[in-house]
């Protein structure tokens, strides 16, 4: 079957002039939204329109006007007959008072953390965020539930991000993996193994539209597998990356795809932790050296998760860092489609006017011996501590069957 995708153009948010696309890929209704408080109208709508059942994913949930707007939609719901799950990432909402949802849950709502209950499991996250709408629309992207994801002007302190809406048969699906995943968070085992189980099972191996799930697996999981194959083939390559500090293996496919085509990377000039900054200009030699393109967006602090590979959009919650690709649990939706590829192209494109080109000479002149050390030992951190220590504490080997 041929590609189907046809963008049906692009519109003005009537909050800011930051466009937000709209198209129709193999019979599914696609929106990307860009502008803070759109996004947010995107959000209490889709809540406030549920008939039958609200179930929500989220990495971080803020107690701050956001999260209580967002909270009292779902109480609503609940007074309309709305059956309403919502799990939170115990590690990313860890500052959330215990008894924040007691007003949820006393109108009937359904709440967990997910928490594994073993101790060493404290580095394990669920870094997914996900709204899924009467098994008929799901909303993905990377913004959380707090007031910096969905404030304009997105400057300074701001996070600068984007979700995206999809109708159709695929948001069933991904009601399927939700409810199997609710299962394994409110079970007394929550083995990584029966974890694993459920991420490959609800991860599409075909399709134009496939739901990809990442997580804590002894190699590479159904995310990490199907990027690595769409590097491999890919010449043209765009990225808007909040956190970039990927592990050897993925970054060499870039350097080889700026080799052989074209790369265009923005990161961030500005985030939560500088660390990561350090990190992720720690990789940038590598790829001038190839002829990749870098920009640093330093208008706000960047939180996008996109990536543009020929044909293939991938959008959702996973970096191109090491764990995002191995470790966290994430989920990326895979869309291969030319039309809604080339309007996001054109979006990544956009960006670089609002950013800082980096060059060899500039990076020379602002990296001297001291702050080189202090990025390599910024990826050190991120790349290789972070992850040697999460997966030995959360993934046991597979023991060898006996010949």
């Amino acid at each position: 079957m041929g590609m189907m995708g046809v963008m049906t153009g692009s519109h003005i948010s009537p909050a800011s002039a930051v466009p937000a696309f709209d198209g129709m890929v193999d019979a599914h209704h696609l929106t990307v939204v860009i502008d803070g408080v759109a996004r947010f109208e995107q959000l209490i709508h889709l809540i406030r329109s549920a008939k039958t059942s609200l179930r929500l994913f989220y990495y971080i949930y803020a107690d701050d006007d956001h999260g209580a707007q967002v909270r009292d939609a779902l109480i609503d719901a609940r007074h309309r007959g709305v059956a309403v799950t919502l799990m939170i990432d115990g590690f990313g909402s860890g500052d959330l008072r215990d008894d924040y949802f007691a007003s949820l849950t006393a109108a009937g709502a359904r709440f967990a953390w997910f928490h594994p209950r073993m101790g060493r499991r404290y580095l394990l996250r669920n870094h997914q965020k996900m709204l899924i709408v009467d098994e008929a629309t799901a909303l993905i992207g990377g913004a959380n539930i707090a007031s910096d994801y969905f404030v304009e002007p997105a400057r300074g302190t701001r996070w600068h991000d984007l979700a995206m809406a999809i109708s159709g048969e695929a948001a069933v699906r991904l009601a399927l993996y939700y409810d199997e995943l609710a299962q394994w968070v409110g079970s007394e085992q929550q083995g990584i193994r029966a974890l694993q189980t459920i991420l490959n099972k609800h991860s599409d191996a075909t399709g134009h539209l496939r739901w990809l799930h990442g997580g804590p697996f002894q190699r590479h999981s159904p995310f990490t597998r199907a990027l690595r194959s769409d590097l491999d083939r890919a010449r043209v390559v765009d990225m808007i990356q909040a956190y970039f500090s990927p592990n050897w293996s993925f970054l060499q496919r870039l350097a080889r795809v700026a080799r052989r085509g074209r790369v265009r990377i923005v990161t961030a000039a500005k985030s939560d932790n500088a660390t990561t900054i350090g990190a992720a200009r720690h990789c940038y030699p590598r790829l001038l050296n190839r002829r990749a393109q870098i920009y640093e967006y330093d208008r706000a602090k960047l939180h996008m998760k996109l990536m543009v590979i020929d044909d293939i959009v991938y959008i959702g919650s996973a970096n191109y860092d090491t764990r995002s690709l191995y470790i966290n649990v994430e989920l990326m939706l895979r869309i291969e489609d030319h039309s809604f590829a080339q309007a996001m192209r054109a979006f990544c494109t956009g960006q670089h006017s609002q950013s800082q080109q980096i060059s060899l000479p500039l990076l020379k002149q602002i990296a001297g011996p001291f702050r080189r050390l202090r990025w390599l030992i910024a990826y050190f951190l991120v790349s290789t501590v972070d992850y040697t220590i999460t997966r030995r504490l959360n993934i046991q080997p597979v023991p060898r069957r006996k010949q």
